[in-house]
C-alpha cells in the first residue's frame, strides 16, 4: 500500500500534468504559438487568455514545485534525524 503523502504527491503531480496537457494543446489548437498579425497585435481573446492563463499556471506550478521540495527536504532532514539518533 502507498502512503497517504506518497499518494497526494503522485495525484498532484498527475493534476499538474493533466492541466498542461489539455491547456496547451488547446491553444495549440487554435494556433496561439504561430507567429502571425492576429497574435503580434493581441486581437484574438482566445489567445490572449492562452497566454494569461500560462502565466498563472506557471507562477502556480512554481510555488507547488517549491513547497514539495521544501516538504520532501523536511522529511528527509526527520529521517536523518532518528536515523543518527538511533546510532548515537
Amino acid at each position: 500500500m502507498i502512503p497517504g503523502e506518497i499518494q497526494r504527491f503522485l495525484l498532484t503531480m498527475l493534476i499538474i500534468m493533466i492541466i498542461n496537457v489539455v491547456f496547451f494543446s488547446t491553444c495549440d489548437y487554435f494556433d496561439c504559438y504561430q507567429l502571425n498579425l492576429m497574435n503580434v497585435f493581441r486581437t484574438n481573446l482566445i489567445c490572449n487568455g492562452c497566454s494569461a492563463f500560462s502565466y498563472h499556471i506557471m507562477n502556480y506550478q512554481m510555488e507547488i514545485y517549491l513547497g514539495l521540495g521544501v516538504y520532501f527536504t523536511s522529511s528527509l532532514k526527520k529521517t536523518f534525524d532518528t536515523i543518527t539518533d538511533k546510532i548515537l
